[in-house]
C-alpha cells in the first residue's frame, strides 16, 4: 500500500563526504528504513551535466564556477523528488558551505579522522570490488589523488559550521552506527 504523503513529513537528507567515507552505505540504509524514499546521487548529476572535473585542484571536482548551476539543477531535483517521495542526496560533489544552500532538512557529513592517504590508497584498493576503477590506475596517481582528499577531508572534518552535522567513520561501523542513529532520532 502507498504510503499517503500528507499524513508525515518529507525528509530530504543530504550526505556528502570524499570517496570512501561511507555515503552510499548510509544511504542505502536510510533508504532501507524510510518508507517512499528515493536517492539522487551527486555523482551521477555531475557527470551527465558534464561538470565532473577531477585532479584540477578544485575541492569538490567541480569548477567552482559551476557550482551555483550545479545547485540550482540539485535544487529543482529536490524540490520535484519531494512532492511525491522521502529524499535521499548523496555524493561528493558539494563543499558543506554549499550543501546549506540546497533545499533540505538535514545534513550529514561523513569523514575519516584518524587515517593517512595511504591507508585510504590501500581501503580503496582492497574494497573496488565493483567497478574495478582502481585496478585501471597506477598507485602512484591514487596514492596522489588520495592525498587530495584527504586535505579536502581534513578542512571539512575541522571546519565548525551551524547546521553540518559530522560523524567520524575511521571506525567504519561505529561511525555509520552513530550517523544511522542520528538519521533515526529526525524520524
Amino acid at each position: 500500500m502507498k504510503k499517503i504523503l500528507s499524513e508525515s513529513k518529507i525528509m530530504k537528507i543530504l550526505i556528502i563526504g570524499t570517496p570512501g567515507s561511507g555515503k552510499t552505505t548510509l544511504a542505502n540504509m536510510i533508504r532501507k528504513d524510510l518508507d517512499n524514499s528515493i536517492t539522487i546521487s551527486l555523482g551521477s548529476i555531475r557527470s551527465l551535466l558534464g561538470f565532473h572535473e577531477p585532479h584540477k585542484g578544485y575541492e569538490t571536482e567541480v569548477n567552482p564556477k559551476r557550482i551555483p548551476a550545479l545547485l540550482k539543477i540539485i535544487n529543482i531535483a529536490i524540490d520535484d523528488a519531494s512532492k511525491e517521495h522521502n529524499v535521499i542526496i548523496e555524493g561528493y560533489g558539494i563543499s558543506p558551505i554549499d550543501a546549506l544552500k540546497l533545499h533540505v532538512d538535514n545534513i550529514i557529513l561523513l569523514g575519516r579522522n584518524d587515517t593517512t592517504a595511504l591507508e585510504n590508497y590501500e581501503r580503496a584498493r582492497k574494497y573496488d570490488d565493483k567497478n574495478k576503477w582502481t585496478q585501471r590506475k597506477s598507485d602512484k596517481y591514487l596514492i596522489e589523488l588520495e592525498k587530495f582528499y584527504k586535505t579536502v577531508e581534513n578542512k571539512w572534518m575541522n571546519e565548525d559550521i551551524k547546521g553540518i552535522n559530522k560523524f567520524d567513520t575511521t571506525d567504519f561501523e561505529i561511525g555509520i552506527k552513530k550517523a544511522f542513529e542520528y538519521y533515526k532520532s529526525l524520524k
